[in-house]
């Protein structure tokens, strides 16, 4: 099976997010925070920074991913 072709200049629609091997646009917003909060997670014990300071950051770059996610399939 090939792969989709890579389209960046064309924005989602919602067929594409119907045919999209993730189920729905919440099951596709929890994988990408999950990514986030794994990269956050590794370059935070790398600088020696706090839990907390790492832990309000990739919350903070969480609600910037969902505002952007949302307003694009919209």
């Amino acid at each position: 099976m090939d792969p989709a072709p890579y389209r960046p200049a064309e924005k989602w629609t919602n067929h594409d997010v119907v045919a999209s091997p993730w189920k729905s646009i919440r099951a596709q917003y929890q994988f990408i925070i999950s990514k986030i909060k794994l990269l956050l997670v590794y370059n935070c014990s790398n600088l020696k920074v706090t839990r907390f300071y790492c832990d309000s950051f990739a919350e903070m770059i969480v609600i910037f991913v969902s505002i952007y996610i949302r307003s694009n399939l919209n």
